[in-house]
């Protein structure tokens, strides 16, 4: 297969789907996000499902004619199952062979153009999106109406301020263990 091809492959393997010339991954409708070198590695051991790739290979496919200890390799892979949920009671799709590299052992189903995946789908995966930067609009223009009202409502007059006190019109009462201060209104 030309690379041009493989550039618009679809891969899809449990609830997740990995379009290659999107460079997305999604799992049902939403995107599980990825750094670009973590989708890379993801991408090299689907296309090579059920096989070990070894480490080196791995590196010089991700990272071609650039230096890369191992130690980045592994931190990808973590980074790639934990977008997969791999490990926490759900289905392990990368295998660890030791001393060796990583298997990818999910069911792996490809289809040949994601165009041709996605124009089934298509029109009923982009309602989502509308219909949520539609409610997006309409929250916001309630916002501000409610603010515009708050900012020009009319405003009551009939609210008097409070009298200012001074200290001698405090009196102090006196009683076996307590001692209460209180307010003697005078005439206004």
């Amino acid at each position: 297969m030309s690379e041009r091809n493989q550039d618009k492959a679809l891969y899809q393997f449990g609830p997740f789907r990995v379009n290659v010339g999107e460079r997305v991954l999604t799992k049902g409708q939403a995107a599980v996000p990825l750094t670009p070198k973590a989708f890379d590695t993801l991408v090299v051991l689907i296309r090579n499902s059920g096989h070990v790739v070894d480490k080196e290979e791995l590196l010089k496919a991700v990272w071609p004619e650039t230096f890369v200890e191992e130690g980045v390799l592994a931190v990808n892979v973590a980074a790639i199952r934990k977008a997969l949920s791999d490990g926490e009671g759900g289905p392990s799709y990368i295998e660890t062979v030791p001393r060796r590299g990583y298997r990818f052992v999910g069911e792996v189903r490809r289809a040949e153009r994601a165009a041709e995946a996605y124009t089934a789908n298509g029109p009923d995966q982009r309602k989502g999106s509308r219909n949520r930067g539609a409610g997006l609009l309409v929250g916001l223009l309630l916002l501000l109406a409610g603010f515009g009202w708050y900012l020009w409502r009319p405003r009551s007059t009939s609210w008097r301020a409070l009298p200012s006190h001074s200290a001698h019109e405090l009196s102090w009462h006196r009683t076996e263990s307590h001692l209460f201060a209180g307010w003697q209104p005078s005439r206004f």
